[in-house]
């Protein structure tokens, strides 16, 4: 092998080098999310006492103020993902909801509290997004 042989091998690798570390900044080759929330439900826990890792919610739609939101379900995703949730108004407007995600590993289910609820009463709607994806949404009312 010449030596312009040599230097057009390095430049193809080069070349091949770094279109692949652009491709994985721009997220081209992560592989894509099939699946996502079969089902959820909003749970409420008591406004008192500590929650624990065996403590239960019940499943409703309406919350006092005082009340502590947790979300519950089931996801049938075949890839990991980051579960994130939003609070939408009536107004169409989003409220941050204090609570920072969870990862999940792929399909099982999914439980966690605490969501910070809104102060105002009122109708919303809790939704779901997996990697920043909406995937499901579920109506609750916060009344006195």
């Amino acid at each position: 092998m010449d030596g312009k042989n040599i230097a057009i091998i390095v430049c193809a690798l080069v070349i091949v080098a770094l279109l692949g570390y652009i491709a994985s900044e721009k997220g081209w080759l992560s592989l894509p999310q099939t699946g996502g929330i079969a089902s959820a439900h909003v749970e409420k826990y008591p406004s008192t006492g500590a929650i624990g890792p065996n403590s239960k919610g019940f499943e409703t739609s309406t919350f006092m103020k005082t009340d502590r939101m947790g979300i519950s379900g089931t996801t049938d995703i075949t890839n990991g993902a980051y579960l994130t949730v939003g609070i939408e108004g009536s107004d169409g407007n989003t409220i941050t909801v204090g609570w920072p995600g969870m990862a999940l590993q792929g399909s099982g289910s999914f439980s966690s509290c605490c969501i910070e609820l809104p102060q105002e009463s009122g109708r919303y709607v809790l939704k779901f997004y997996l990697d920043g994806v909406e995937k499901k949404s579920v109506p609750f009312e916060v009344v006195g």
